[in-house]
């Protein structure tokens, strides 16, 4: 007896590559992380309710004992998550630098909030691809030569 089929395997193997390429697209400054995250954690506890259909088969104690610890663990990491969705996010901060070789091509220092604590400046290359519509790259400290940048005009 198979959980899955070949067919629904491959479809959700390509949603979740399609996911992971999305999270890096940010669109009027929203990114869609905010959104795909949220729907990859629910997709999990579908996969986890489908597995339990079939483990229906096995004895109870054992589907009963792997279920209670899987729920428990779901349940504590939708908790942690959704403080995280509420307490957490990505802030601006510093200058903001255009590249000298391509205008469409922005940097930024972005920290990470999170329960009253601030991470260090983290570099994100931010490249436009249509008006709004921006491809987010997060570069190393070492991988920035600010002599290719300049200041950008902020119109803001």
């Amino acid at each position: 007896m198979t959980i899955f089929t070949l067919k629904a395997i491959l479809i959700f193997a390509l949603a979740m590559i399609l996911a992971l390429v999305l999270t890096r697209l940010e669109i009027y400054g929203f990114s869609l992380k905010i959104i795909v995250n949220p729907i990859a954690w629910i997709g999990i506890g579908v996969i986890i309710f489908r597995i339990n259909e079939h483990l229906r088969g096995t004895g109870p104690g054992i589907r009963k004992s792997m279920l209670g610890i899987v729920f428990a663990l779901y349940v504590f990491g939708s908790f942690f998550l959704g403080l995280r969705l509420f307490m957490c996010g990505e802030t601006k901060r510093g200058s903001n630098y255009v590249s000298v070789q391509d205008q469409n091509i922005h940097l930024q220092c972005r920290t990470y909030e999170c329960f009253l604590t601030t991470g260090q400046c983290k570099f994100i290359q931010l490249r436009t691809l249509v008006k709004n519509v921006q491809w987010i790259t997060t570069l190393e400290r070492h991988e920035v030569d600010l002599s290719k940048w300049r200041m950008a005009q902020t119109a803001e």
